[in-house]
């Protein structure tokens, strides 16, 4: 079954391929990637990105007699920029990314009713999301539900500004029922020494209680959309009045009922070659195209936006320095003086503290 395409937004992207090879189906290979039905033996992959763990995608093909024509339907809260498009790379043959799915793609039609013995015609196309010339990436924040807290009710923390430095004060975030972490502080079979949140561990949310986790949700796709928890109603500040001591990490985590979509863009180098004015080189060849990585959709504290209000009604706003802030756990970032605005966040990376 389809997603509701009243409830969608489509993206499409033309395919050369021999026509007749088959049409749409899914297989278990990996949660981002599809396949197209496999008939003599023959078959056409597809892989591309999953956006927001919120959202599901579907994908549809469409033949004719030069080719065909793939359509991905993404849930509307995927957020897709408006104006994007697909753009499709076909995995060069006898490439070492080719042999690794044509691994994974025999390993997945050679099991079950359908079965077949051989995979002797196959072509691999990678499809990425863009929105002109910069690529639209995941946001995966994933979703907490706090199982024993009351629906409907929701309390206020007093939390520093600056862990190492009181003098900067605190501010006041609010707690409910529904939350949202990382999709990294989430394993549904935990890795060895992984502290963060798995079935039956706990943790401390920052600022306000434990939690223990009972379990996850998973979309048709295997994909976890909630994560399941029960709080320790006797641990506010993370402070346990048992005195028992707990394992897990203290992790970061915003109400979902008091926050705002933010844009942040993430840098690398600009060129993936070291030396791309050597003599010989056409230093544009050496230009990195992952330089540049917009995330959408991430989820922020609601008082950052009076933040931008403020930075919004200064003077000369572009020829200043941005507000700046330390995302915790993850680095240091600085409204853009440009594109950013109350009504529209936008966040540039200067330093990512888990990858630099």
């Amino acid at each position: 079954e389809y997603l509701d395409e009243e409830e969608t937004t489509e993206i499409t992207a033309e395919v050369k391929l021999s026509a007749g090879i088959g049409s749409d189906y899914r297989d278990a290979v990996g949660d981002a990637e599809r396949n197209a039905d496999k008939r003599g033996n023959a078959q056409v992959r597809f892989r591309w990105q999953q956006v927001n763990t919120r959202a599901s995608a579907d994908s549809r093909l469409t033949w004719s007699d030069n080719g065909a024509n793939i359509a991905v339907f993404y849930d509307k809260k995927a957020m897709i920029p408006e104006g994007a498009y697909l753009d499709v790379r076909e995995i060069e043959e006898g490439s070492d990314e080719y042999e690794e799915y044509l691994a994974q793609t025999r390993t997945a039609v050679s099991t079950g009713s359908n079965a077949v013995k051989e995979v002797n015609y196959v072509r691999f196309f990678d499809i990425t999301i863009m929105d002109g010339e910069e690529k639209v990436e995941p946001a995966v924040p994933v979703k907490v539900v706090i199982t024993n807290y009351p629906e409907g009710q929701s309390e206020t923390f007093e939390v520093e500004n600056n862990p190492t430095d009181p003098s900067q004060g605190t501010h006041t975030i609010t707690f409910s029922k529904h939350l949202w972490i990382e999709e990294d502080d989430f394993m549904e079979t935990p890795i060895p020494k992984y502290k963060r949140l798995y079935p039956g561990f706990e943790v401390r949310l920052k600022g306000a209680y434990l939690v223990k986790c009972t379990g996850c949700i998973k979309d048709e796709n295997g994909k976890v959309t909630e994560v399941l928890c029960e709080y320790d109603p006797d641990s506010q500040g993370g402070n346990p009045k048992d005195g028992r001591k707990v394992k897990g990490a203290t992790i970061h985590w915003v109400d979902s009922e008091n926050c705002l979509d933010a844009e942040v863009r993430l840098y690398d180098n600009l060129f993936i070659d070291e030396m791309p004015d050597a003599p010989g080189k056409n230093f544009l060849e050496g230009l990195n195209p992952e330089s540049l990585t917009v995330l959408h959709g991430c989820k922020i504290e609601k008082s950052m936006q009076d933040v931008a209000k403020e930075f919004d009604e200064r003077e000369n706003r572009t020829g200043t320095n941005a507000p700046t802030f330390q995302f915790m756990r993850i680095g240091f970032f600085c409204l853009d003086n440009k594109d950013s605005s109350a009504d529209h966040l936008v966040f540039n990376c200067v330093t990512d503290s888990r990858n630099k």
